[in-house]
């Protein structure tokens, strides 16, 4: 199910996959070294994916309601709205 980046969502929520689980790590590490949330640019660099591919994790990522996402933000509008890697 999607949520159009709100994090509500209707319908189970499904695990997370080891793909997101890595890119929620490396969200997660970039974080906590700089302060800041990374771009989606920033994240395809670092972790040598594509921008889009990215962004549909995170998307992803947002749909579980593990990340949010601020509306009025330009670029790094991600946040960390749960911490799984503490599971």
């Amino acid at each position: 199910p999607r949520c159009q980046g709100t994090g509500q969502i209707t319908g189970t929520i499904t695990s997370v996959t080891e793909k997101q689980m890595k890119m929620f790590k490396a969200f997660k590490k970039f974080f906590t070294e700089n302060g800041y949330p990374p771009s989606v640019r920033i994240l395809a660099a670092r972790e040598m994916e594509s921008a889009t591919t990215v962004y549909n994790k995170l998307m992803a990522l947002v749909d579980k309601g593990i990340l949010g996402k601020e509306k009025d933000r330009a670029w790094n509008n991600w946040f960390i709205k749960k911490d799984i890697e503490r599971r």
